[in-house]
């Protein structure tokens, strides 16, 4: 059992090599994976200290400043053939309130979508 940050979003979400731990998903991903409103893209361990949001929280605001109306999805799973996670949480945030890395820390099943 793994527990992954799941980044999606309705334009390409494009990071420099260094700046993000995460990778490219398979396409079929979203087969297993319910509870998102647009594709999933990305993935990489769950984050779990303050330090290791920021790089995600300066990859969100960099999004938004070449798709100021994308929407982008992240949740917090826990990827298991042996228990079924589902998404139990879901809250709105606007991108004038994403103010601090630390409202990117999810607990397992929770997803927060971001809009500008």
């Amino acid at each position: 059992m793994t527990y992954y940050y799941y980044i999606a979003a309705d334009r390409p979400f494009k990071f420099s090599e260094g700046q993000l731990d995460a990778w490219q998903v398979d396409r079929d991903i979203e087969d297993y994976i319910d509870g998102f409103d647009v594709p999933i893209q990305l993935e990489m361990f769950s984050l779990e200290k303050e330090k290791e949001l920021f790089p995600l929280f300066l990859c969100i605001k960099y999004h938004f400043e070449h798709f100021p109306t994308s929407t982008v999805q992240i949740a917090n799973y826990l990827n298991s053939n042996i228990e079924d996670c589902t998404i139990d949480k879901k809250k709105s945030i606007y991108l004038k309130e994403l103010t601090d890395p630390k409202q990117l820390a999810l607990d397992v099943g929770e997803l927060i979508t971001i809009k500008n």
